[in-house]
């Protein structure tokens, strides 16, 4: 049996190397044996090895298209070293990128700004999960970090507000050498924010481009809002269920244009203040569409009242505009595309008013929250197996 191209790309001399350690043997087997397709489980005789011949298990699982199982169950495996988990990682990622050269993928750059024990200070983090499309990658592993200042356990990079942009367009950068030469539907950035920051204007935010200065970050990538304390453990621990099954209604729907029935309507908000009202009412939807901007003295209730609806979806202005029938034009940008492409659609938009320069065009205000409970940030993602849009 040859060694197939995504075997061969492993480093097989440190691989091997592990069998030499002799306390590693029952892990190695134990993980080739839990990994093989149940079929042959039933006939160990056959398929079960006599000693660790490292690359005959990788030939037989390569065979079998069990390998990403097979690594997935040593790095998840806290017997073994931390160094050598840290190593399967790498490899797992290096044939994640060699198997997907010719495939299309469905890239985020995770990115989470929190507010710093300082005054106007933030801490940033951010991830790359390279493939979110399949399921094999759906584990916490799946994530590769790209803030590392080799000190610390959970590096975060300190700054102020007006400088975020300038390190995310590094995240960016780097992202996009990871992916260099990959076939991708789009990288996709998913910012994580506490909901009193959840009106910014990340969108808006400048990066470089290669053949122009700057350029607003919404109008090259597209962009996704999600509530960081919809990650805490303990709102995990009372909403997940409920935010799992409203995710479920919007699954049934990606494929199709959404209709207005499917989201709440808010039209007025200053006067507003029936919150439980609202949270039984979202209960019902996939989303809320905001069709008027909410005052800073009401988007605290409000966004509390999505977060008590585990509501998946909500777009919604930053600005009352003028001549603008925002109930319209956000009905159009809705019903532009498939549901699964809301995100996109939001970007064209936004395309639309840089190229026009015009400050009172929506796609200037436009925001969108996604909120998939499927991906939360690593420290979440351990207990959650089902994939999703």
């Amino acid at each position: 049996m040859e060694i197939s191209q995504s075997v061969s790309n492993f480093d097989l001399a440190w691989f091997c190397s592990l069998v030499k350690d002799k306390n590693l043997d029952e892990t190695i087997k134990k993980a080739y044996q839990d990994s093989l397709p149940p079929v042959l489980k039933s006939d160990l005789k056959l398929w079960g090895l006599l000693d660790n011949n490292i690359k005959q298990i990788l030939q037989i699982l390569e065979r079998f298209k069990r390998l990403p199982q097979f690594l997935n169950h040593l790095i998840q495996d806290k017997s073994l070293p931390e160094e050598i988990r840290s190593k399967l990682t790498e490899l797992n990622l290096e044939r994640m990128l060699i198997m997907s050269r010719d495939e299309s993928l469905e890239s985020y750059l995770i990115v989470t700004v929190k507010p710093d024990d300082k005054p106007k200070e933030f801490l940033l983090n951010a991830w790359l999960i390279i493939d979110d499309s399949v399921t094999l990658n759906n584990n916490p592993y799946r994530f590769w970090p790209l803030i590392d200042d080799g000190n610390q356990t959970e590096p975060e990079i300190k700054c102020k507000w007006d400088k975020i942009s300038e390190h995310l367009g590094k995240l960016i950068i780097k992202s996009e050498e990871y992916l260099q030469g990959k076939k991708k539907d789009n990288l996709t950035i998913e910012f994580f924010l506490p909901i009193d920051l959840m009106c910014q204007e990340v969108d808006r935010w400048k990066i470089t481009d290669p053949l122009f200065k700057e350029i607003p970050l919404g109008f090259s990538y597209p962009i996704r809002l999600r509530s960081l304390e919809r990650q805490e453990s303990s709102y995990l621990l009372r909403y997940q269920s409920n935010w799992r099954k409203n995710w479920d209604k919007v699954r049934s729907v990606l494929d199709q244009k959404p209709t207005p029935e499917l989201f709440e309507h808010l039209q007025e908000i200053e006067t507003f203040n029936n919150w439980k009202k609202l949270s039984i009412s979202l209960n019902e939807k996939i989303g809320l569409k905001l069709t008027c901007a909410p005052p800073q003295a009401k988007r605290k209730d409000l966004f509390l009242a999505i977060l008590q609806a585990t509501t998946p979806i909500a777009i919604w202005t930053r600005c009352n505009l003028k001549n603008c029938d925002l109930a319209a034009e956000i009905e159009r940008i809705l019903t532009l595309n498939n549901l699964s492409r809301l995100c996109e659609s939001v970007q064209k938009f936004r395309a639309e008013a840089n190229a026009e320069e015009n400050e009172q065009h929506l796609g200037f205000h436009l925001a969108l929250l996604w909120e998939n409970p499927y991906r939360l940030i690593p420290d979440n993602t351990r207990p959650l197996i089902t994939p999703g849009q």
